[in-house]
């Protein structure tokens, strides 16, 4: 199933609020840029287990948002490359907001309710 065009806005700007809101409380904490932090051997380790699973569960037919977001975080842990990093924090993102679709789907049935198309970067609240 593929959400609709708003829904997906909807979660967007959800997500566009919560990242402003997260610069907000590190530039109150004085917080500058944070380093990666990925690319630890155990990272690697954990990034091809999670590969296996998603990989066994598909195959059995019983993939879970869970196993998808975790293979996808993973494999950003285990990440040196920044490009590469990015591409996998994208996939994150992605990920995330499939699965926060996903509940409001379940929640408000097969179509949320109609409406006017919000703003994908709706104006932060103070």
């Amino acid at each position: 199933m593929i959400p609709g065009r708003a829904s997906t806005h909807r979660v967007l700007g959800e997500v566009f609020t919560a990242c402003t809101a997260q610069d907000r409380a590190a530039a109150a904490a004085g917080l500058g840029p944070l380093p990666d932090g990925t690319g630890r051997p155990h990272d690697r380790h954990a990034a091809a287990k999670a590969a296996e699973l998603v990989a066994v569960d598909s195959a059995g037919g019983r993939l879970t948002h869970r196993a998808v977001l975790m293979q996808h975080v993973t494999a950003a842990f285990a990440e040196l490359d920044p490009t590469r990093l990015r591409d996998h924090l994208i996939e994150i993102g992605a990920a995330s907001a499939r699965w926060a679709l996903a509940l409001d789907e379940r929640q408000a049935g097969p179509r949320l309710a109609e409406g006017p198309e919000p703003s994908l970067f709706p104006e932060p609240q103070p």
